[in-house]
């Protein structure tokens, strides 16, 4: 499957800690990226299927497409609470290693960032 899409960073503002900061920021990476995904999933878990993906902005890195299994064309709306999960665990973990190499423990850590892609079908976003 090949779409146009427009492609967003989604991280947690880093301005504010505590349980308090629910903020979310979406910085705009690429407004037109030619996107392929696969069209068989590689693994899949309780809720998504996880699909091989290319495009054009990011073609140097290899890139999944995770994809609700009871809907075809998931809304942002949808799937933000994936996006936000991976927005928390970057900035905690990265206040963690801070932490760590102030007490100079030597800790390895990486999560992958999440970008949310956007397109047009039937008239409205997915």
């Amino acid at each position: 499957i090949v779409r146009t899409c427009c492609i967003a960073l989604v991280r947690r503002d880093k301005k504010r800690w505590g349980p308090e900061n629910n903020r979310y920021k979406s910085v705009l990476k690429h407004p037109d990226a030619k996107v392929t995904v696969h069209s068989t999933p590689f693994a899949h878990g309780g809720m998504r299927q996880v699909y091989n993906m290319q495009d054009t902005w990011n073609e140097d890195q290899p890139m999944v497409a995770k994809h609700l299994i009871d809907k075809t064309h998931a809304t942002e709306d949808e799937m933000m609470p994936f996006c936000k999960n991976s927005g928390m665990a970057v900035a905690y973990a990265g206040r963690f290693m801070n932490d760590c190499r102030d007490k100079e423990i030597s800790v390895g850590m990486v999560f992958v960032p999440c970008y949310m892609y956007s397109y047009s079908h039937n008239d409205s976003t997915a």
